[in-house]
């Protein structure tokens, strides 16, 4: 299996349209691991896990574009599914 590429997300969307915290990644990334490395004021991981996008799941989920953004697919961050550790 091919190794997916790692994409970092900085800062989850707080408000994802349906007022649940969401990430954006970008359409052309997909399929992907994703990592949120957003810290809280005490400097741990809110979201310390990673997580696989595939096409076929990311598909479910609506695209958007914020500003001068790519084109990205908004997925609430409680969807997402855990990468298993090995």
């Amino acid at each position: 299996m091919a190794t997916d590429t790692l994409v970092q997300i900085k800062t989850p969307i707080w408000n994802g349209g349906d007022g649940r915290r969401a990430i954006g990644v970008a359409t052309f990334k997909v399929p992907c691991m994703v990592e949120i490395i957003y810290k809280d004021s005490t400097g741990e991981r809110l979201y310390p896990d990673r997580y696989r996008v595939t096409k076929e799941f990311a598909s479910n989920y609506p695209i958007k574009q914020y500003g001068k953004s790519p084109n990205l697919y908004v997925i609430p961050i409680d969807e997402l599914n855990k990468e298993k550790q090995q």
